[in-house]
């Protein structure tokens, strides 16, 4: 049988490539329907279901073990082609729009050529395609006898010019960093060879170039440093004229020197990389990340400029048709970043309108969102900031309000008053709270009650629990919203309370002090407990700061926060068994609560040796509220003062 049988062979090495081969496969659908296309696989020692899918493809399936030598088994597909033309193509890798490769077969001026490449895009995340690599391949070779594959690990064509660009694109899936067991098998499989044949060439620039590019996606961020500068070091004893040559070294310096945050590394290496090509989108990339974290806003903004301006004319470089060249930066990720370094650094020296501009350029939503957002505010435009609210999906409504929210506390009246106009139109819930901000007199109350009455707080941030702030003008309103709140979440709701309304304090003091509630109601004494606690911790951390000392109001108040809480606890636990029990408790102040129940009941039958047992516990297990105990321990257990000196002077704090 002659060797040009077809005018294509299409050679495929595997193996347990059955995630993968299907995906492969289907993208070759229209060249496998060609007579004059052969498929080739050659499988190197499956243990999957990969022969079973391969055999359904194509009936020339081979079989031959893995020996550790990329290119040698490489050339054993290569030896079955019977095809004028060899198309190598990998398992991991899928074919865009296999039409166009039909028609450079049956294009004339392929006869021109006896080489080929391809587009590649390899893609970082399964889930993300704006985050890929891009380079060109040699893919497409003239079938002559001394065509064949040389090197052990990154196997290169010994290919013959002259060479053609074509507009074909290969997808590859092979270095996917959210697939672990993938990453760790190839990563075991590659470093193993290139340390290998390190041993026997430590000065080969491109494998040690290699295995640092191996340690940084396998997450070994010191390691890959280490190894990119020993091959910067070889690469320097080279003359300046001749490193232009192995440019992609400069590259990945920069990307291991910004990943271990060495930045002034970083701006140093990629100065050099870009004296010898300054067109390399790399190192811009890398270079103006390494100013922006140094704080030099004009370098940031200058390199992100270059980068930009390089990308959108990126198929007329020189450097984008070198082969050698992995271009890590060309993808729409990396343009978002850029676009997202310029935002930065523009706000960052009050250019506003000039970072409006780049952040409506990024193409991350939430991104573009949150820049958006801080930028309209220094411009006052809210009624801009509005019409992008409208744009957004939930989640990012969310994360806008959030931010609004906590833009908030820094605004003057005046701009809270703009943006409270804005987002009151609407009917969701962040519009009815905006109303009530803007209401007054008798408006306000009817929305206020009205909100209280049909909202769940549940799942409410903890701003809406501005419409509590009239606790005691709304109090059987708001205390029956707060029956339904989760206790955490209800005390994150009082804290911020008391924080921004100091009125507060007094209103909830006073129902402190006075409210009745049954001890079978179990909400009502969970409520009072909320309330109790977060104010007497806030008393606590004021005293502290201001070095006064504990009112007895506030002693009271923890007498009856430890009433209103045996109550509550009563309906949980069986105290009975308290004795045997309470060691296991996970909850924190509930066990604090026991332990105090336990340590008055042991005093309160003369047994004050377990008291102060279980005192002690109490204050470690929940030591927040120690110093309302140490400054009023005789009026708690009068009987245990004692005893106290009989233990050594034990003290709660």
């Amino acid at each position: 049988m002659k060797r040009n049988t077809y005018k294509l062979s299409i050679c495929m090495m595997v193996k347990n490539e059955e995630k993968n081969l299907v995906r492969c496969l289907d993208s070759l659908a229209v060249l496998l329907g060609n007579d004059s296309i052969e498929l080739i696989i050659v499988d190197t020692g499956s243990t999957d279901a990969t022969i079973q899918i391969a055999q359904k493809y194509t009936e020339k399936v081979y079989h031959h073990p893995w020996n550790n030598h990329f290119s040698e088994m490489r050339n054993i597909t290569i030896s079955y082609a019977k095809g004028e033309w060899i198309f190598i193509l990998d398992a991991d890798e899928e074919l865009v729009e296999g039409e166009k490769l039909l028609a450079l077969l049956r294009l004339r001026e392929l006869d021109k050529y006896n080489t080929v490449q391809f587009k590649m895009h390899d893609y970082v995340k399964s889930t993300d395609d704006k985050n890929y690599l891009t380079y060109i391949s040699y893919r497409l070779f003239r079938n002559e006898s001394t065509f064949k594959y040389e090197g052990a690990v990154h196997n290169q064509p010994n290919l013959k010019p002259p060479v053609m660009l074509a507009p074909i694109v290969l997808n590859h899936y092979g270095y996917q960093f959210d697939n672990k067991e993938l990453l760790e098998r190839k990563f075991q499989r590659t470093a193993t060879i290139l340390k290998q044949e390190l041993l026997r060439d430590p000065k080969n620039l491109y494998y040690r170039y290699q295995l640092a590019n191996s340690y940084y996606i396998h997450g070994d961020l010191k390691e890959a440093l280490e190894e990119i500068r020993k091959s910067y070091g070889i690469l320097c004893e080279l003359p300046l004229n001749a490193r232009g040559k192995y440019a992609y070294i400069y590259a990945e310096y920069g990307r291991e020197s910004y990943a271990n945050k060495k930045f002034k590394e970083c701006i140093k290496i990629c100065s050099e990389g870009l004296s010898l090509k300054e067109d390399y989108i790399d190192l811009h990339y890398y270079i103006s990340l390494a100013y922006q974290a140094e704080e030099d806003a004009s370098k940031a903004i200058e390199h992100a400029n270059a980068h930009l301006t390089l990308m959108d004319k990126y198929d007329q470089l020189d450097i984008t048709k070198d082969p050698a060249i992995i271009m890590m930066c060309a993808d729409l990720f990396s343009r978002n970043m850029m676009q997202s370094v310029l935002a930065n650094q523009y706000y960052v020296i009050e250019m506003f309108d000039e970072a409006l501009v780049h952040a409506l350029k990024m193409v991350d939503s939430k991104e573009r969102t949150h820049f958006l957002i801080n930028i309209y505010f220094k411009l006052d435009c809210y009624k801009d900031l509005r019409m992008i609210y409208e744009t957004l999906d939930d989640t990012l409504k969310k994360a806008m309000i959030d931010q609004i929210e906590y833009l908030r506390e820094s605004m003057t009246h005046n701009q809270k008053k703009s943006v409270t106009q804005e987002f009151a139109s609407g009917s969701d819930d962040y519009a009815v709270l905006n109303k009530i901000r803007n209401a007054n007199g008798e408006m306000s109350e009817f929305l206020t009650k009205e909100f209280i009455r049909t909202t769940d707080f549940s799942d409410k941030d903890i701003f809406y629990a501005e419409v509590f702030r009239n606790f005691d003008r709304d109090q059987k309103e708001v205390l029956a919203a707060f029956k339904k709140i989760k206790s955490k979440k209800l005390k994150i709701f009082i804290k911020y309370l008391l924080d921004h309304y100091t009125v507060l304090e007094g209103s909830f003091l006073t129902y402190l002090k006075y409210g009745v509630i049954r001890d079978s109601d179990y909400e009502g004494n969970r409520v009072y407990t909320c309330i109790a606690n977060v104010l007497l911790l806030n008393t606590i951390e004021y005293v502290k700061e201001a070095n006064s000392e504990i009112e007895k109001i506030h002693f009271e108040i923890f007498m009856k926060y430890f009433e209103h809480s045996i109550n509550r606890v009563n309906q949980i636990y069986r105290m009975d068994r308290m004795k045997l029990n309470y060691s296991t408790l996970d909850q924190e102040e509930d066990k604090f609560i026991i332990l105090l129940y336990l340590a008055k009941e042991a005093v309160e039958k003369g047994n004050y040796k377990s008291g102060i047992k279980y005192f002690k516990e109490a204050v470690e297990e929940y030591p927040y509220l120690t110093l309302v105990l140490n400054t009023f321990r005789d009026q708690f257990l009068s009987s245990i003062e004692v005893e106290v000196n009989k233990t050594n002077g034990f003290e709660f704090i």
